[in-house]
């Protein structure tokens, strides 16, 4: 009876030990599952917010920080070409400006249209002068980050002063006319400086300042 006794009161002990640990584990296992939830709920917050706010600014900033065309509307051409030394003579001589007996070689692009047209800037950045003299007409001069000045010359119309902020895109007057190009009707105008150094206007569009 005694031996029977004992055996009964081990499995009872075993029973009981074996309650205890399925419970811990059942506690341990719904406090888990809640944390993961609360985790994963967080991180779906955190994602919208980035998804809602952070994207759109870094795209706007993206787009604001690349360069854009002196005009915006249809059926402008190119009147006259940048020089480029490596160029061959044909083009070389469509990039040469005569004026009073002289040979001048253009630094920028001038672009003109049957009717004049508006002119707007490349790029965000500073007024830094407009001046007017009878060779070049009246010229805009902006200044933008990364050492990069844009010209804009032979302007009939100046919506800007010296020292004012201007946005992508605005427009800072129309097209007009000057002594140099004198043949080519209303037209603009266009330089590109880069760290004090003309470049071809038309090989820069599209491309970011820190590309430069």
């Amino acid at each position: 009876m005694i031996k029977s006794k004992t055996k009964r009161y081990v499995i009872e002990g075993i029973c009981a030990l074996l309650l205890i640990i399925f419970s811990m584990m059942s506690y341990l296992l719904t406090k888990s599952l809640s944390v993961a939830s609360n985790v994963s709920e967080d991180y779906i917050y955190v994602s919208n917010e980035i998804l809602n706010n952070a994207i759109p600014v870094i795209a706007e900033e993206e787009e604001s920080a690349i360069i854009g065309k002196p005009f915006s509307e249809e059926g402008i051409s190119i009147a006259k070409y940048f020089y480029d030394p490596s160029a061959s003579q044909e083009e070389q001589e469509k990039a040469i400006f005569y004026y009073e007996d002289t040979y001048i070689q253009n630094t920028g692009v001038d672009y003109n249209k049957e009717e004049e047209f508006s002119v707007q800037a490349v790029l965000d950045g500073r007024v830094i002068a407009v001046t007017t003299d009878d060779i070049n007409g009246t010229t805009v001069k902006i200044e933008h980050e990364n050492n990069i000045v844009s010209i804009y010359q032979s302007l009939g119309e100046v919506n800007v002063n010296e020292n004012d902020t201007v946005s992508k895109g605005e427009v800072i007057g129309k097209s007009g006319e000057n002594a140099l190009g004198s043949d080519l009707g209303k037209h603009l105008h266009f330089e590109l400086s880069i760290n004090n150094v003309f470049v071809n206007p038309e090989s820069y569009y599209g491309k970011t300042v820190n590309e430069l």
